[in-house]
C-alpha cells in the first residue's frame, strides 16, 4: 500500500508486473531519484517515486532472506527478474485488493463517508494525485504525464482539490470580517 500511495502506479497491470529490475537510481542536478519503469494500462512509461518509497521497498526486499544482506542499491544493481509484489510466482492482485479490503474494514474505512462508495486499492493512485494538486508543485499537464493518464482525468477525479488551492484567489484573499460586518452596520 505504501508504495503504490507514493508512486501512484495502478495497482493491478503495473504493479503485478513490477520486477526488481525495473527499479533503479539516477542523479539530476545533483540530486538522487528512485525511478520505477512500469507497463500498463498505458504502455511502458517511467515514474519517480516519492523518496520515502526506498524505504518501503526495501522492507519488501529484506523479507527475502536470501535478499536481506547487503544495501538496498547494491540490491538493485543485481537487476532481478522476480516480482515485487509476488509471492511464490503468484498474481496477487486479487488478494492485495481483499486484504486491503480486510483492513479498511476493520479500521471502518471501508466505505466513503461522503458517497458510500467503497474504497478500493485504487484510491491510493487518487491520494497520490491529490498531494502534488494541493500544494501547488507543478501543472497538471506534467502531472498527468506522470501518472500516465488525461487532463481531462485528472480534471474529473481530482480537480476539486484545485480549485481548493486557489480559493484566496477566487474569493479575493483573507478580508477581516470583523470590518466587514461592522461596516455593514453602519
Amino acid at each position: 500500500m505504501l508504495v503504490l500511495a507514493n508512486t501512484g502506479i495502478r495497482a493491478g497491470t503495473e504493479g503485478m508486473n513490477l520486477q526488481w529490475q525495473y527499479i533503479e537510481f539516477f542523479e539530476q542536478d545533483g540530486r538522487r531519484y528512485l525511478m520505477l519503469h512500469v507497463r500498463g494500462k498505458t504502455g511502458a512509461r517511467e515514474v519517480i517515486s516519492r523518496h520515502n518509497t526506498v524505504r518501503y521497498l526495501d522492507r519488501l526486499r529484506r523479507l527475502n532472506p536470501a535478499w536481506a544482506a547487503g544495501t538496498f542499491e547494491d540490491f538493485l544493481k543485481r537487476r532481478l527478474s522476480d516480482y515485487v509484489f509476488r509471492v511464490d510466482r503468484k498474481d496477487m492482485t486479487t488478494a492485495f485488493g481483499k486484504m486491503f479490503a480486510r483492513l479498511l474494514e476493520r479500521l471502518d474505512l471501508l466505505y466513503d463517508t461522503r458517497n458510500g462508495k467503497q474504497r478500493t486499492m485504487y484510491r491510493l493512485r487518487h491520494y497520490y494525485a491529490i498531494m502534488p494538486l494541493t500544494c501547488n508543485c507543478m501543472t497538471v499537464y506534467k502531472f498527468a504525464r506522470h501518472l500516465g493518464t488525461s487532463i481531462a482525468m485528472i480534471e474529473q477525479h481530482q480537480g476539486q482539490v484545485e480549485l481548493r488551492n486557489i480559493a484566496h484567489e477566487i474569493a479575493g484573499g483573507w478580508p477581516n470580517h470583523r470590518n466587514i460586518i461592522l461596516n455593514s452596520c453602519k
